[in-house]
């Protein structure tokens, strides 16, 4: 009787007993439960044992366990005894239906070139009819141990047992199989059944009958060759025929102890070797050589260590993946593979090996505090990983490197220093002051004053900082320590000390470059000393250093007549064009700009058109627009003259823009003039009206590029940026 409801299906078996009806089984047919490990009870009439009349049998169907190429199979059945009403277990064939195929014998030499162990553990036990009690467990199958076995748990000799296994590497067909029937160092025959053939069902209908040695003996490989390469995503292994004269109990079981599989890679030995070669190959074939090497058995490590220096990128982030599937127990090779990763040429390789580094590789640490000492891009990335890496004893890691010879000259350390500082300042303070204290006379100048740069970088450190530059700075005499000192004193609060030491770099250092940077170190600091030290400077023998004191003079409105007095005077054009850009707007500064759009240098005249379009001081357009229309002219000074006008609104320049805009788009024009006729025209477009219907025509030349014409087009449309009227002179 079946009894169906909206979710639900189930059905009762009943039987009449003299006068009343009894239950003998009743079942859920729908399946129940999570997915992937449903349940569902079963029924069946059919003619199961080929008498011409229908058998009952009931059953289960489980999700997890099914015959390769069978979406579910019967387990467990039991059948109605016509005779008694009862229900009984009984043996179902359940590939019966299936046609037969192949009659093949287990042989027990191996076929030519196949020497076992296989490489690939690419077969994988996934369920089974039934199964003994542990130990006696599916996983035995394919553990590489032939002492351990899976034991099917009916029983009768387990006959039309089953174990179902998935395939792995679909890439590489089987060409053999090997199966090791009874495990190694059993020594009774007692409760194990006697087999005389097993069945190999696929994914297709197919079924093979494999027939075994009469005389099988324990731990030994038994060979099965299919006459051409299978390509079966699954396999199922059952028990098909017992010995005659087997006389079965319920205490007989089957079992099998291994299972292998072989492919093109066994063939000839050397299966690693070309998988690493594969490894190296972008795209499927990379990826799917990387999940076979992941499973396979032998010298994987040695193939990978040998082809390592040879390996592209893509193989060696492969390669790293594969040494570190258990980055806590890695192959001893590993450790030499990963120190080559962290010095690589690529970026990508260094990346992926500073990771597993930094990760639970057990030489890690050792590995980057060795490359750390190394004065090389990587050696750099080591000691700035070493810094951020909140490691308890990162610090005093990066002060024993700063002492070696040359580590004072890598900014990366200092960098490094500074936040291994900022990352636990309390801890930092007490081991720096150890450091400082401990001789720290002893230690080079050079680290010192490294370390006072690095210091002066982190607010919290600062007092280290200073403590380092009073201490050096009265010594120092290597044009190296001084620089340092000089940088970092510069982000330090003013000190009489500190100041006198950057006043005597200012006025008596041999180099220019230190006598600008002690100058440019108190201005930062706001030393009460800095105007009359930079009026010292206006008289130095060096440019850089003259415009280095008007770039801070220029700021303090007191100085302003020196300036004019001693910048126009000079000599060198960058001490004039420093005053130019550094200025602030004044009248006197003004009329000075305006001065100076008569220097014989093009750079300074442009300077000078660009200031004066800083502080706004369109009185001066009847000065420039002389420039603007002379043909002659420098092109950097008429480009500063187009950009006075645009930002200006000056629509007197308009004819000059227009001499600009002709002048460019000749067929002989040069390359400078092509472009200042593209910067006019954008800014005639601005002024709109007639101005810019004239832009609009005129960026229509096949000389013009295709933005500028849509440019051109669009500013014919829109209200002008500039007002109509544009500035009144």
């Amino acid at each position: 009787m079946r009894l169906s409801a909206a979710q639900a299906e189930s059905a009762v078996l009943l039987v009449k007993r003299a006068t009343k009806l009894e239950s003998l089984w009743v079942g859920r047919l729908d399946f129940t439960g999570d997915p992937g490990e449903r349940r569902a009870d079963m029924i069946e009439i059919a003619d199961r044992d080929a008498d011409g009349h229908p058998d009952i049998v009931v059953g289960q169907y489980d999700e997890n366990v099914a015959v390769c190429g069978q979406e579910h199979t019967l387990l467990s059945p039991r059948a109605v005894d016509p005779k008694t009403l009862t229900l009984r277990s009984v043996l179902l064939n359940r590939h019966g239906q299936r046609p037969a195929g192949l009659q093949l014998v287990a042989a027990a030499a191996a076929p030519p070139s196949l020497k076992p162990p296989a490489l690939l553990r690419a077969l994988a036990p996934s369920s089974a009819s039934s199964a003994a009690a542990a130990p006696h467990d599916l996983a035995a199958l394919t553990d590489a141990d032939l002492r351990t076995y899976w034991q099917e748990g009916r029983g009768l000799g387990g006959r039309f047992e089953f174990a179902t296994l998935q395939w792995s590497a679909p890439p590489r067909p089987i060409v053999a199989l090997a199966i090791v029937p009874i495990a190694e160092g059993s020594s009774s025959d007692a409760g194990r059944a006697n087999l005389q053939s097993i069945s190999l069902l696929g994914p297709n209908q197919e079924r093979w009958t494999v027939k075994l040695p009469d005389q099988v003996q324990p731990g030994e490989r038994y060979w099965i060759t299919p006459p051409a390469p299978i390509t079966w995503r699954c396999l199922t292994v059952g028990i098909e025929e017992l010995r005659p004269g087997s006389q079965p109990t319920a205490q007989t079981h089957a079992s099998l102890a291994e299972i292998e599989a072989y492919t093109d890679l066994d063939l000839q030995g050397g299966g690693s070797a070309q998988l690493v070669q594969e490894l190296a190959q972008p795209g499927a074939k990379g990826d799917d050589a990387t999940t076979l090497l992941l499973r396979a058995q032998g010298d994987v490590a040695g193939a990978l260590s040998e082809a390592w220096p040879k390996l592209p990128t893509v193989g060696k982030l492969r390669a790293l993946r594969l040494f570190f599937q258990n980055p806590s127990a890695p192959d001893p090779r590993a450790e030499g593979v990963l120190r080559s990763a962290l010095r690589d040429a690529d970026g990508e390789v260094v990346s992926a090996a500073f990771k597993l580094a930094s990760g639970k590789a057990p030489f890690g640490h050792a590995l980057l505090t060795e490359l750390a000492r190394t004065a090389s891009k990587q050696g750099d990335q080591a000691v700035q990983h070493i810094g951020h890496s909140k490691r308890s004893d990162a610090l005093e890691l990066l002060l024993s490197i700063l002492v070696e010879p040359g580590a004072s000259e890598r900014p990366a350390l200092r960098e490094a220093l500074a936040e291994a500082y900022r990352s636990a300042p309390d801890r930092a303070a007490t081991v720096l002051a150890a450091w400082i204290g401990n001789d720290g006379g002893a230690k080079p100048r050079a680290a010192r004053a490294a370390l006072a740069l690095a210091l002066s970088t982190v607010r919290e450190a600062q007092a280290h900082a200073g403590q380092l530059v009073a201490e050096l700075s009265a010594d120092a005499s290597e044009f190296s320590e001084q620089w340092r000192l000089v940088q970092a004193a510069r982000a330090l609060p003013s000190d009489p000390q500190g100041d006198a030491f950057l006043q005597s770099i200012a006025e008596r250092a041999e180099t220019w470059m230190l006598r600008s940077a002690g100058l440019e170190a108190l201005a930062q600091r706001k030393a009460p000393s800095l105007q009359s030290v930079a009026q010292h400077a206006l008289d130095d023998s060096y440019p850089r250093v003259r415009a280095s004191a008007v770039a801070v003079l220029s700021k303090l409105p007191t100085a302003i007549d020196l300036l004019s007095k001693k910048v126009l005077a000079d000599k060198w054009f960058m001490v004039r064009r420093a005053a130019l850009d550094e200025l602030p707007d004044s009248p006197a500064a003004r009329s000075w700009f305006v001065a100076e759009l008569a220097d014989p240098i093009a750079v300074v005249r442009a300077s000078a058109i660009r200031a004066l379009a800083r502080v706004h001081a369109i009185e001066a357009w009847p000065k420039i627009d002389p420039a603007l229309q002379n043909p002659e002219q420098y092109p950097e000074v008429i480009s500063e003259a187009v950009a006075f006008s645009r930002a200006l609104c000056v629509r007197e320049a308009v004819p000059g823009l227009r001499q600009v805009v002709e002048r460019g788009l000749k067929p002989e024009a040069w390359s400078a003039d092509q472009e200042l006729a593209l910067s006019a025209l954008e800014t005639i477009s601005a002024f709109g009206g007639e101005d810019a219907a004239w832009a609009q025509k005129h960026a229509s030349s096949p000389m013009v590029p295709k933005e500028v014409q849509l440019a051109a087009a669009a500013a014919a449309k829109r209200p002008p940026a500039c007002a109509p009227k544009g500035a009144e002179l």
